[in-house]
């Protein structure tokens, strides 16, 4: 009975984040970004690569294949070129559910979901005919598979893992931060526990290798234009406030920052055990916990979640201060699902301490 009526919160909420992403759709005429994807989209594969290598584009090609397929079927009216966007907005708010359910409980997902649909800053990206809608949602699909890889008898899950971080790197330079993220939270796992057999360190290895085959054909690509990126690039060079205010994008505004930064505290706090003598997710964990593989603990699901916030705000900022300015707040759009993630497993335990519901 429970699972049905999450089953119902579950659709009306993708209804709702789908019935925002298609308001007024085509509503704003199509301003230069969109152009650029517009044109490209008209050009075929290997003059899109040709485009993308004179002009330092970076945007892989994968984006305007999409927009491409999506045109010849829907046309390239102002909301026809931004629909594919607005559905994979929509989408990534069912899998966005998935993680949370499948690393705390039904509600922590549900409440994740839910500030995912409401997201003013993914509602934005969500209208436009640019790639950062369809990096959020392969940027998720990449972590479902991960997380499922650790499944026994996940081999499905590590093929499908596989194409989905492949597609990401294919979207988005990015997306190539979400993929080190995940190797520094199975090296961080490694080195503490030696990883449990069902997702053994050799196994994780062999994927990481055929990640890296599958996109090196790109590589010499990519080269090009962060060599380009070094001769002069428009970005401005971050600051630690704005690198801070990356989080008010995230939120939709300095008052929602505050808030869900104090939920994602009590998600922390409550996996380091700091809110009393057990934390609240070990003191009600259920039989599911046992599934989780290499996640089994409160404190693994919190590390996951602050891997992969930090390590793709961090790199790219690294990289702006020694070299030239990469990191600029859209770009790091897949990272904001882990803060929403933190944000929603804050608010699950404290109706857990006061309600005591669970699933």
């Amino acid at each position: 009975m429970n699972f049905l009526r999450h089953g119902i919160i579950l659709i009306l909420i993708f209804l709702l984040a789908l019935a925002l992403r298609l308001y007024d759709l085509g509503g704003e005429s199509i301003w230069y970004d969109e152009a650029i994807s517009y044109g490209v989209t008209g050009l075929g594969f290997i003059d899109q690569i040709r485009w993308i290598i004179e002009q330092s584009d970076n945007n892989p090609p994968f984006y305007y294949e999409v927009l491409k397929v999506s045109a010849s079927v829907f046309g390239k009216s102002e909301f026809a070129l931004r629909l594919p966007s607005a559905l994979l907005g929509s989408f990534s708010v069912i899998l966005l559910y998935l993680i949370g359910s499948r690393l705390y409980n039904r509600s922590a997902g549900l409440l994740a979901s839910l500030i995912l649909a409401l997201s003013l800053f993914h509602i934005y990206y969500s209208q436009e005919a640019r790639s950062y809608s369809l990096m959020a949602f392969l940027a998720l699909c990449s972590y479902y598979f991960f997380l499922r890889m650790a499944d026994p008898g996940g081999r499905r899950h590590a093929v499908l893992y596989i194409l989905s971080s492949v597609l990401l790197a294919y979207t988005h330079y990015f997306g190539l931060f979400i993929i080190a993220a995940q190797n520094v939270f199975v090296l961080i796992q490694y080195l503490r526990r030696r990883m449990p057999a069902v997702l053994s360190f050799r196994k994780w290895v062999v994927s990481q290798l055929i990640i890296l085959a599958l996109f090196s054909p790109w590589i010499y690509v990519m080269a090009r234009h962060f060599t380009g990126i070094n001769q002069g690039f428009w970005i401005p060079e971050p600051t630690m406030a704005s690198v801070l205010e990356i989080f008010n994008f995230y939120s939709g505004s300095t008052y929602l920052k505050y808030i869900f930064t104090l939920f994602a505290l009590i998600a922390v706090l409550n996996a380091g055990r700091l809110l009393g003598r057990k934390s609240i997710g070990r003191f009600f964990s259920t039989r599911e916990d046992e599934a989780k593989g290499f996640l089994s603990s409160e404190s693994d699901r919190a590390i996951l979640l602050i891997i992969w916030l930090f390590v793709p705000l961090i790199l790219p900022l690294i990289v702006s201060l020694i070299s030239s300015p990469i990191l600029i707040y859209r770009y790091t759009i897949a990272a904001s699902a882990a803060f929403y993630l933190l944000a929603a497993r804050g608010m699950n335990i404290i109706s857990i301490r006061y309600t005591g519901l669970v699933a």
